[in-house]
């Protein structure tokens, strides 16, 4: 069982840095976030809307308060 298996996505992004500033946001605020697919979308640029973008994921039991922040 994966350390992340009861997150869930928040957002996605294609421009990872946008990611990076809301996963900051929220770990500050005190919720575990992390950012998954950033690979996808630093190597495929062109591509990332077609392969699904960069996941910002939270804890399931933080959701309502990530939407919130």
């Amino acid at each position: 069982m994966s350390r992340h298996d009861n997150y869930i996505t928040l957002s996605i992004f294609q421009n990872i840095h946008e990611a990076y500033i809301i996963r900051d946001m929220l770990i500050l605020s005190g919720i575990k976030a992390t950012v998954m697919g950033e690979e996808t979308v630093m190597n495929n640029i062109f591509y990332s809307d077609n392969l699904g973008g960069a996941k910002l994921r939270v804890p399931q039991q933080q959701l309502s308060e990530a939407r919130q922040i």
